[in-house]
């Protein structure tokens, strides 16, 4: 029995092995592809190196490799781009919770810590109600079955209390009774779901001006919470109201320093009605996001001709633009800049902490940035130049600057007319 099981193993083994030694290869044939003769097969090759993706063991050439043809770099560059922003995108999908203990609601919760990586602290929850069994969510997205056990227990979340963690309490402890606090609820049918994120609304008014109806206003207030797993620098959220007339309102960006917390409140504040006198039926928008945690690194061999350099990762640019020295101090010029225009980099002093700058040299030995200063900063990017303290007879062969920081735009959209409808 043993015996027959160890042959099954080794079967489905050499199996395993001979398809990555075959992803492997035909990673390697498209890769040279990407130098054919003949665009067509550039072109497939491109789109097929993009589908393998680098964990199937594609070898890119270097795009800064002296004699590669313009086209070929810009085909690597392609391809890189394409790879990061489908990481970047995994990175943000919400957590799965699928398969989880149903013993108690103690293991579940256990279980979806140690799976997720998101802290939760259920402290303030009784035994009884922790040792007791529990029939799954049906949901497996990470902030929906937590939104799904919350309202089947009668538990709340502490959104804005200092540990980074999801805490979990019942409903009267949280800020108070239902008749006390009117934002004292967990409720679903207010909550969305963008990625990672969730949105929730807490409670909303509106102000009539009889006098002049045009001016009658509806206020919102939203709570945006994230997984704690993610580390947010900044987030800028953008609103939009959508009424029934096809008429739509752009809202002023609200910015938020995230700072250790996983939640913060919002407010927004639109015209009650359109101008032809219908209702809201939508709030939707995007969030712009800097996160860290993303670690890319750009590697710059130093230039004899002085000449800026830059590479591409994700959505953004880094630009050597100038490397001096003199006596035992190397300077770096180094640029990040950004396709878009975000909001988000209005707090660049926040994100630019967070990268890395080195000088390497000839031994392979790093230097790590002593200190920096910054040149020039817009919502498109930030300049800032890098001091290192480096012995005179060294030879510097390269610079590499990490940047784990990386930002991120998620829509999220909330339907009105069940809500507003009776208060209209």
């Amino acid at each position: 029995m043993h015996y027959a099981l160890l042959i099954i193993i080794m079967k489905h083994s050499l199996i395993l092995i001979v398809l990555l030694l075959s992803s492997t290869v035909l990673a390697e044939d498209w890769s040279a592809q990407l130098q054919s003769p003949i665009p067509a097969q550039r072109d497939r090759a491109e789109k097929q190196l993009i589908e393998l993706g680098p964990d199937s063991g594609v070898v890119l050439p270097d795009a800064n490799q002296a004699g590669l043809p313009a086209d070929v770099k810009r085909r690597i560059d392609r391809i890189r781009r394409a790879w990061d922003e489908r990481s970047a995108a995994a990175f943000l999908e919400p957590s799965s919770v699928d398969n989880l203990p149903t013993s108690s609601l103690r293991a579940w919760l256990e279980a979806a810590e140690k799976k997720t990586g998101n802290p939760i602290d259920f402290k303030r929850l009784d035994d009884q109600l922790l040792n007791a069994p529990i029939e799954p969510p049906k949901s497996t997205q990470f902030w929906k079955a937590m939104d799904e056990l919350a309202l089947r227990y009668g538990l709340n979340y502490s959104w804005f209390e200092r540990p980074k963690a999801v805490r979990l309490g019942k409903r009267q402890e949280a800020r108070g009774s239902s008749e006390d606090s009117p934002i004292a609820y967990c409720l679903l049918p207010t909550a969305c779901y963008p990625g990672a994120f969730r949105f929730e609304m807490q409670e909303w008014g509106t102000t009539v001006r009889l006098a002049d109806p045009s001016s009658s206003t509806i206020r919102t207030g939203l709570i945006l919470a994230w997984e704690p797993r993610l580390r947010p620098i900044y987030i800028d959220v953008r609103p939009q109201m959508n009424y029934a007339d096809g008429t739509v309102k752009t809202g002023e960006s609200i910015q938020i320093l995230a700072g250790e917390g996983l939640a913060k409140p919002i407010d927004f504040i639109f015209p009650l009605t359109s101008e032809n006198g219908k209702k809201a039926e939508t709030l939707s928008g995007d969030l712009s996001v800097v996160i860290a945690g993303e670690q890319k690194t750009f590697t710059f061999p130093v230039a004899a001709d002085g000449k800026p350099q830059s590479l591409r990762q994700d959505q953004a640019v880094v630009v050597i633009k100038a490397v001096g020295s003199r006596q035992e101090a190397v300077e770096a010029n180094i640029a990040v800049e950004f396709d878009e225009s975000y909001n988000g980099l209005r707090s660049y002093m926040t994100w630019l902490n967070y990268n890395k700058a080195y000088v390497v040299d000839s031994d392979g030995k790093r230097y790590e940035a002593a200190s920096w200063e910054t040149v020039w900063q817009s919502d498109r990017g930030a300049e800032a130049k890098y001091y290192f303290t480096v012995p005179s007879d060294v030879k510097i062969r390269q610079i590499e600057y990490l940047t784990p920081t990386a930002i991120r735009r998620i829509d999220y959209s909330f339907k009105f007319e069940e809500n507003f409808s009776e208060k209209f």
